[in-house]
């Protein structure tokens, strides 16, 4: 995943696999702007190795759930509001 600079994640996925994006450091950008709910995370290791300018884009109206729920609390940081 070296060419990916952007992800537009479906709301229709319901998880994000362990190991799903790690070591993805060209990725700057996870959209999930579309989710109505927070998908499982079952592992802190699915954006192992995240670039630190990376911005998770994540509904407002969701930011503060998704920022608590399990494993993703990991990723809190790279997370705004949209």
């Amino acid at each position: 995943c070296y060419s990916l600079s952007n992800v537009v994640i479906p709301s229709g996925v319901t998880s994000i696999g362990s190991d799903a994006f790690t070591q993805c450091y060209s990725i700057i950008e996870y959209d999930f702007s579309t989710f109505t709910s927070v998908p499982t995370l079952p592992s802190t290791l699915a954006f192992e190795g995240i670039n630190h300018i990376c911005k998770m884009k994540i509904p407002s109206a969701l930011i503060d759930e998704w920022k608590t729920a399990t494993n993703w609390a990991t990723y809190a940081d790279y997370m705004v509001a949209v």
